[in-house]
């Protein structure tokens, strides 16, 4: 799980509370196309499953599929803010 931190061009990284939120290395990267597609803003707590990437020195997230949304049949995308989160059309879950 981090703390989305967005840099100005658009990118970001999940800073983790075990570093007290500050930069490491090994803080998993997030695309741009991620956060827009995902519709993720600054601060947002996410959990999702981390693959290694040769473009960074850190990971690319990649969300985790869940159970079907309720709303659109698609699978639950991400855990964010502490709840589930539908990527597909932004339906928030069960929290917890």
């Amino acid at each position: 799980m981090g703390l989305l931190e967005l840099h100005p061009e658009g990118y970001g990284f999940l800073r983790s509370a075990a570093r007290n939120w500050k930069r490491h290395a090994d803080d998993p990267y997030v695309s741009r196309e991620s956060i827009e597609s995902l519709r993720l803003q600054a601060g947002d707590m996410l959990e999702a499953h981390a693959q290694p990437s040769r473009k960074s020195p850190g990971a690319t997230v990649t969300p985790q599929a869940g159970r079907p949304c309720p709303e659109c049949g698609n699978a639950i995308g991400i855990h964010k803010d502490g709840c589930d989160f539908c990527t597909a059309c932004g339906y928030v879950g069960q929290c917890g």
